[in-house]
């Protein structure tokens, strides 16, 4: 019984380095490249676009510090939030004719900011980020009556930005290199003018994510 107990206890000791060791490695900062896709959506105050589905996506790079609170870093990468589609009918209340519009509005950019990597299980981990966007959106709208057969020349407006996102997110690490999230993005995208008018919007991104760390 000694015996075994001395072994498990020798055990034990040369186990316990070499677990340290690993939950440290686990947690070590480091350079990271990240790649995210999934479903965008537009909001815009506007009469002609409301919400709007579409694909997105996102590449990127950046490093982290490891501290005793979690890794906090800082990054950068391109961001494509894909197109609002439009093609709406509605009844005009002056005029009481059937209008119809048609268009499609665009938006990409770069962003700059910071992140934070929080381990809270030896595989799973919470994300946040934030930072500055800045993007570029373009917006076209065309405009027809049917009843007096007419077609507008393109109503077209386009916006250079410079604004924020915020994130965060839920992973898991298969090993220390690689990992999947599960990420849910803001991003306050401003403004763009187009015939008197004046329309703000904002996108939101739900998106799965991977990342490898060097």
């Amino acid at each position: 019984m000694k015996k075994l107990i001395s072994i498990v206890a020798l055990s034990a000791a040369l186990v316990s380095p070499l677990t340290a060791a690993l939950a440290s490695d686990q947690n070590d900062g480091g350079f990271f490249v990240r790649g995210t896709a999934g479903q965008s959506d537009y909001r815009v105050s506007s009469q002609f676009f409301s919400s709007n589905t579409n694909f997105g996506w996102s590449l990127g790079g950046g490093y982290r510090w490891a501290t005793s609170s979690g890794n906090w870093g800082i990054d950068a990468g391109y961001v494509d939030l894909g197109e609002a589609k439009l093609n709406n009918n509605y009844v005009d209340y002056e005029s009481g004719l059937g209008l119809s519009t048609r268009g499609k509005l665009a938006t990409h950019g770069w962003s700059l900011g910071g992140n934070y990597l929080y381990q809270f299980n030896d595989n799973w981990n919470f994300q946040a980020r934030t930072g500055l966007l800045f993007s570029k959106t373009r917006a076209t709208v065309t405009l027809s009556g049917d009843a007096l057969g007419f077609t507008t020349d393109p109503l077209r407006a386009s916006s250079n930005d410079t604004s924020w996102y915020g994130g965060i997110g839920v992973g898991y690490d298969f090993n220390r290199n690689l990992g999947v999230a599960l990420t849910y993005d803001y991003y306050q995208i401003g403004s763009y003018k187009y015939s008197q008018r004046s329309d703000s919007m904002h996108a939101s991104m739900l998106s799965v994510a991977a990342e490898y760390r060097f």
